[in-house]
């Protein structure tokens, strides 16, 4: 379950919309709040409050903070990304060659159908990991950039 299914909001939510979202989270499974309530399970329905409400504080520090959240969302995206792709390798930079190709500096890295993947070195800056599709046929590379 992701930050966001925990909160009940959704990926593109506002700050303020996740801080309402984790309000009315914290309301329902606080555990202080739930100690005078008859759970009916006791102490099993008690456990499993304190681990919602883990989860609920859990999701709340990463989502509230721009660069924990652009970081957590970044994670979902390479997640769903490997569930759909077939990598043909993952890389790091250090096994790619450094190179100007026109003006631009890029790094690449040799395709078994003898063309290349090429990755400009502005897109490796702004992103911690990366497909990148041979630039002849279909084969992608999963290229880390941290």
């Amino acid at each position: 379950m992701s930050h966001y299914e925990t909160l009940g909001v959704p990926r593109d939510a506002s700050t303020n919309d996740i801080k309402d979202a984790y309000r009315a989270a914290v309301l329902k499974h606080h555990p202080d709040k739930l100690a005078g309530a008859d759970c009916g399970n006791g102490a099993e329905a008690s456990l499993a409050d304190s681990a919602d409400f883990k989860r609920v504080q859990q999701a709340w520090e990463v989502l509230r903070d721009p660069s924990q959240r652009a970081a957590y969302d970044s994670g979902l995206t390479l997640a769903a990304l490997r569930a759909t792709v077939a990598f043909q390798d993952e890389l790091t930079l250090d096994e790619m060659d450094a190179e100007t190709e026109e003006g631009e500096d890029v790094y690449t890295y040799p395709c078994r159908c003898g063309d290349s993947y090429r990755l400009r070195k502005v897109d490796a800056n702004e992103h911690p990991d990366i497909a990148v599709q041979c630039r002849t046929c279909s084969n992608q590379v999963l290229v880390k950039t941290t």
